[in-house]
């Protein structure tokens, strides 16, 4: 049932195609604006793209490792064009260094296969209080 998260706008970068079909599906089912994009530079893109006088925040959700550019170099960027953009990484596995730079942006690291409904209430719930980091609200949950 929509709440007042569908203000927000919710990026969604992955490069499996069954997996962001369906994680889409469920956060607009949700209520959420979502933009899908297949690898971090469609999702740098599709964050550019995002109408100026939008209300409500901004949360990434991307897969750490995609062709073209990574989901956590793309949310770097996007960190530091937008300052109160809420980080959700996804990943089987991690480089060295990713777990300190995911900190460094405060994001949530959440390894694949994961319940989805961890994935919907944290969306919901970075949504519903902007001034949340990711990590924290992970771990509250």
């Amino acid at each position: 049932m929509p709440t007042a998260t569908n203000t927000g706008w919710v990026l969604l970068a992955e490069d499996d195609q069954a997996l962001r079909t369906l994680l889409s599906s469920l956060l607009q089912k949700d209520g959420h604006h979502v933009i899908v994009a297949r690898d971090g530079d469609e999702l740098v893109v599709a964050h550019a793209s995002l109408p100026r006088d939008r209300q409500g925040r901004t949360v990434v959700v991307s897969d750490l490792a995609m062709p073209n550019r990574g989901g956590l170099e793309a949310c770097e960027e996007i960190a530091a064009q937008e300052a109160g953009a809420a980080v959700v990484l996804m990943g089987a596995f991690s480089e060295v260094g990713d777990e300190e730079r995911a900190r460094a942006l405060r994001a949530a690291m959440l390894v694949k296969p994961f319940e989805l409904s961890r994935l919907r209430a944290l969306v919901r719930g970075l949504l519903d209080d902007p001034s949340a980091t990711a990590s924290s609200m992970l771990a509250r949950l």
